[in-house]
């Protein structure tokens, strides 16, 4: 009995706990940009820093079980695993800095910490509202999804169809 369906299994499975966790994070900063009130933002930024920690265990188990799986398909005599263990790189570390930089912009203009000792150490103030509505009209958290959504859609191409 081959093994290889259980690890294509896993390796889904992971995929959507990842998603799982990372839409939430996503949904929130979609979310965050039509609200207002400072409760509300600091509520959905805590829902978001939460839900990351599932998207780290997801992330962390497909990227094992996509290389386990690899190696028991040999695939890796192909370019699309490098392709898309290369793109998967790409992808979070374009989409990350540009949507935490968004998301810890609007922890520090509600008062709330960001995690960060440096950026928590300035003690800044909330900002007026009107300062804030700007911030939040950012456009960043929908270029951070674009750019998630398009890289998972040819991450799932490169899966299914093994192109090259």
């Amino acid at each position: 009995m081959s093994h290889y369906p259980w690890g294509v299994f896993l390796h889904v499975a992971f995929v959507l706990l990842f998603v799982l966790g990372h839409g939430v994070s996503a949904a929130v900063g979609l979310r965050v940009r039509s609200e207002r009130d400072p409760v509300r933002i600091t509520a959905l930024l805590d829902l978001s820093r939460w839900s990351l920690n599932i998207a780290s265990i997801g992330l962390l188990g497909l990227l094992v079980t996509g290389i386990i799986v690899s190696i028991m398909g040999d695939w890796f005599r192909q370019a699309w695993p490098f392709v898309s263990i290369a793109l998967l790189f790409v992808v979070g570390g374009t989409m990350t800095p540009l949507a935490r930089s968004y998301l810890d912009d609007v922890r520090m203009a509600v008062g709330a910490t960001t995690g960060n000792k440096k950026k928590d150490a300035l003690g800044r103030q909330p900002l007026p509202a009107d300062e804030l509505a700007v911030l939040l009209d950012s456009r960043r958290p929908l270029a951070a999804a674009a750019i998630g959504l398009v890289g998972l859609l040819v991450l799932l191409w490169m899966m299914y169809f093994k192109p090259f």
